[in-house]
């Protein structure tokens, strides 16, 4: 360059000149890798291309007739042509490597936006996307839906949605916004740090819905039942409203067209004089249900005028009696006979009173009933306890509306180490009571033993199952995790018994580390007990100091010799 302009003009206009020929040939380059391919759909640019001499031919043969067109007009006319057949020829520009991936769309199809979510977006035929609905989880069109659609959780699908960034082009989010759970800002912040392009489309216009607001039923001093409903609609609509009385002595009590502005209530007030001695069943019901059907229909209970107790008990008169002399109301005795294989009219009584020391005097169905009695308004004294058996048996319906309820499985928190037997002698038949061999063998048995325990475990438990014969191994430890009892099952399946029977080693390893702080410490040992010698005492010892006590379940063994019972 320096030879260059030793040679020419230095003069700072030939500089800048060069300057210019240097920052244009730069450039080009770099303008024309920019430039997105385009593509024609329609073949009319390649007679616009053709088409676009003609002007040049008629300036021609008008110049040899001595009229004279401007240059300019000429390449005007030749450029338009050319416009015109471009534009007629459908041309589309090619896309960035971004833009020809998929769209997300998440779609909210939750309880909130029914009706609304059929909203089709205009984006074109050719465009790939790929859609997510989400309401309490997420889930793909037509799968079976894992989750509820009552709640509305944008979180899930936010993280969704910026985990495969690099996979998509954009995210698209149709929705009404009523996001129920309390992390989705931080999902929404997370997805806005990947630079992703993000469109919502919301969700503004519910469909019409005219509901029942308010559904009363109360007994007068005269023993009439008044009854007021309300009902509120967002649209205009017309709706028939009827009421009805829904017990043995069914009759309509109303039926009535509303017409409702947007935004109206209507409240309309009725009496009804139910029989004295019975419980009455209000139901009020909008005709032609619309998109949400489940708020068209309310129900109200008006308890009899003439109070009387239920007994749920064993015959027991003199307890009757005496409940009679200290309620004064008349009291009726119900056995479970007596409820069996019908349903019976728990809203009849103004209180039931069940005797009951197991809860299981009834059945799992009649203490369902028994249990919306309760939240029907019906008072119910339990004397005794509800169902107990099981940890399970914490969500039973008698268990669940009770004021006490007897919880056995409230304890500290168990660290339970199971040492199973799987020598050689547990391959044998299990003996009966009798004496008699069984055809199970006693592994088996024991190992559905362990199986068993998943009825008294609670979640803060923690399990670890520990197999011997010649040697110890730990062939399950939920360590600080909740016992998973189809792995545990699947662990008990992979063990073969054979060997001696070397129980020392096991009960050593099960007492290595001590119960966490605040858990208690157990030690099962499920055996034959037909174990080799070892000194118990020492033994005896390592369990005081490492915090364990010790149960022993013996499985059939019939009464054989032991060389020492552990």
């Amino acid at each position: 360059m320096e030879q260059w302009l030793s040679q020419r003009d230095r003069s700072p206009a030939a500089l800048y000149n060069i300057s210019l020929v240097i920052e244009n040939t730069m450039t080009f380059p770099i303008c024309a890798t920019i430039i997105l391919p385009v593509r024609f759909f329609q073949p009319w640019w390649l007679l616009a291309t053709v088409a676009a001499i003609v002007p040049l031919l008629l300036a021609r043969r008008a110049r040899r007739r001595g009229r004279h067109i401007a240059t300019l007009s000429v390449i005007v006319q030749c450029l338009a042509v050319l416009a015109a057949g471009a534009a007629l020829g459908r041309p589309r520009i090619g896309l960035s490597e971004r833009a020809a991936r998929a769209t997300m769309i998440l779609r909210d199809t939750s309880a909130s936006t029914r009706g609304q979510m059929d909203i089709l977006l205009n984006l074109p035929a050719e465009m790939p996307c790929r859609e997510v609905h989400f309401a309490e989880t997420i889930f793909r069109p037509g799968r079976v839906r894992r989750g509820g659609l009552e709640a509305t959780r944008a979180g899930p699908a936010l993280r969704l949605a910026a985990a495969q960034y690099d996979d998509i082009a954009g995210v698209v989010i149709l929705t009404d916004g009523q996001f129920q759970d309390t992390d989705w800002p931080a999902a929404a912040a997370a997805l806005g740090r990947t630079g992703a392009a993000v469109a919502v489309v919301p969700a503004e216009s519910p469909p019409p819905d005219a509901r029942i607001a308010d559904f009363s039923a109360c007994l007068a001093a005269d023993g009439a039942a008044e009854l007021k409903v309300t009902v509120r609609s967002n649209a205009m609509q017309r709706r028939t409203l009827t009421i009805a009385r829904r017990n043995r002595q069914a009759a309509v009590l109303l039926t009535r067209t509303l017409e409702m502005p947007a935004g109206d209530a209507a409240t309309i007030r009725i009496q009804d004089r139910p029989p004295a001695d019975r419980a009455a069943v209000y139901e009020a019901r909008l005709q032609e249900p619309d998109t949400f059907a489940e708020n068209d229909a309310a129900v109200a209970v008006v308890l009899p005028a003439r109070r009387r107790v239920a007994l749920v008990s064993r015959r027991n008169d003199s307890l009757a009696k005496q409940l009679a002399r200290n309620t004064s109301l008349p009291v009726e005795q119900v056995s479970p006979a007596d409820l069996a294989g019908r349903q019976f009219r728990w809203l009849d009584y103004a209180a039931v009173v069940e005797v009951d020391s197991t809860g299981m005097l009834l059945s799992a169905q009649q203490r369902a009933g028994l249990a919306e009695y309760v939240r029907s308004g019906g008072g119910l004294v339990l004397i005794g306890a509800g169902p107990y058996e099981t940890y399970a048996h914490r969500d039973d319906p008698l268990n669940r509306i009770a004021a006490l309820v007897a919880n056995p499985h409230e304890r500290r928190p168990l660290k339970l180490a199971v040492v199973l037997d799987a020598s050689g002698s547990m391959v044998r038949p299990a003996r009966s009571g009798d004496g008699q061999a069984g055809r199970r063998a006693r592994f088996d048995i024991a190992a559905e033993a362990v199986s068993a325990l998943q009825r008294h475990l609670t979640p803060a438990d923690a399990l670890a199952v520990i197999a011997f014969s010649d040697c110890a191994k730990v062939v399950y430890d939920s360590g600080a995790s909740r016992p998973d009892f189809a792995a545990l099952r699947d662990a008990l399946a992979r063990i073969q018994p054979g060997g001696p029977t070397r129980v020392a080693d096991a009960l050593r390893l099960a007492t290595d580390q001590s119960p966490p702080a605040g858990a208690d410490g157990l030690v099962l040992l499920l055996s034959d007990l037909l174990t080799e010698t070892f000194d118990p005492a020492p033994m005896a010892e390592r369990f005081r100091l490492a915090g364990y006590s010790m149960a022993v379940v013996a499985t059939g063994a019939g009464g054989e010799p032991t060389q020492q019972a552990a």
